[in-house]
Formats: structure tokens, C-alpha cells, sequence
């Protein structure tokens, strides 16, 4: 069984904070993340900073928060959160500021996950780890990953299994690499709205 971990505990200090509250298209962001996670996996764990507060949620599956369980250590910590709190062989990861996550590209990551440690893609050399499929099997290294200096995803996936996603396999079910768009900024947030317009009319 597969189940679905959304990253949510980052500060937002570039837009001002609370970012899983920002609204595009009359929806969160968060509540955007869910809703393209809920067709492909069958729950999901929400990491979220201690204390933190987070829009209302509707889902058609079962939601669960979870604290994150080594706090203000990057998305290492809201992995290793999602794996702990899970029962589950593996776990998908999505942030919570990616709000044109493509499920077909989600479910493409969840059919390679077999035989390897990670799943994560790749665009113009740059890894997209927020965006994978993590294995049980990673724990130990995300142990002693969180326990030293060295928090970036790349030297994770230096010690695990990796099967890294090259991006004509990413194309071929997103063409225009939308699940990569992350809004940071307000200028971000702007440039969605106006992404969601073209769509919309197109």
C-alpha cells in the first residue's frame, strides 16, 4: 500500500507566512495539493510544523495531521514524519505549494517505485525531491541524514536507491512540466492566477 504525504510545515517567510492558507482560484493551496494527491493515494498525512494552524480541509479520504517530528529541518523532516506515521511500504510526497500537480504524473512515479528506495524526478539537472516516492528502506538514512549537518535531499539520494526521472518520461505525461510550478512569493502566487486564467479559458 502506497499513502500520500504532503509537505506543509515550511515557514512561507518569502509570501509573508501561512502559505498553505493562500487561496488561488477560490481554493488553498493546500487544499489544491489534496485534491490532486487524494486520486492516487487512498490516505493522506499532512506534516505540519508544532503549533502550526492550516486551512479547512475537504477530501474524499481519510486526512491525517501529523507534527513534524524533528521540526525546522527542511522537507528531510516532514519525509521522515510522513514514513514514522505511516504503516505504508512507501509514501508519496507532494508540497503544498505546488498547485497544478498532475495526477498522471503522480501515479507515473508511483509505477516505477518498484526495486528502488526513491523515485524522483528531474528537469534541466535540477532533482525535484518535494515530488516522489520514498521507501521505508530510507529511514536509515534519513536517520543519519537529520542527525548531522548534511540536510540536503541530493546527499540522501547519494545513499539510497534512487531512481532519478528524466524529464521527456516527465513530459510524456505533463508536457508542459506544471507539477514543477512552486509558489514562493506573491509574485508566484500572481503568476498562478494567471496560469489558472489561460487555462481555464483555453
Amino acid at each position: 500500500m502506497i499513502e500520500g504525504v504532503l509537505l506543509a510545515g515550511g515557514m512561507g517567510k518569502r509570501i509573508g507566512g501561512r502559505k498553505p492558507e493562500r487561496t488561488l482560484g477560490g481554493r488553498s493551496l493546500l487544499q489544491r495539493s489534496i485534491d490532486a494527491l487524494q486520486q492516487v493515494t487512498p490516505r493522506i498525512m499532512v506534516s505540519i510544523a508544532p503549533g502550526q494552524e492550516h486551512p479547512e480541509i475537504d477530501a474524499r479520504v481519510p486526512v491525517i495531521l501529523c507534527e513534524d517530528l524533528l521540526p525546522s529541518r527542511g522537507p528531510l523532516t516532514g519525509i521522515y514524519t510522513g514514513l514514522q506515521s505511516s504503516a505504508a511500504e512507501a509514501v508519496l510526497v507532494v508540497p503544498c505549494d505546488a498547485p497544478f500537480l498532475e495526477p498522471a504524473l503522480l501515479k507515473m512515479l508511483l509505477g516505477r517505485r518498484h526495486g528502488w528506495d526513491a523515485v524522483v524526478p528531474e528537469t534541466g539537472g535540477q532533482l525535484h525531491p518535494a515530488v516522489g516516492v520514498y521507501a521505508r528502506s530510507c529511514l536509515p538514512a534519513l536517520v543519519d541524514a537529520l542527525n548531522s549537518e548534511n540536510l540536503s535531499i541530493r546527499g540522501l539520494l547519494a545513499r539510497v536507491r534512487a531512481d532519478i526521472v528524466p524529464e521527456d518520461d516527465l513530459r510524456a505525461v505533463d508536457p508542459a512540466l506544471r507539477t514543477f510550478f512552486n509558489v514562493n512569493t506573491a509574485a508566484d502566487l500572481r503568476r498562478a492566477a494567471a496560469m489558472l486564467d489561460a487555462r481555464e479559458a483555453s
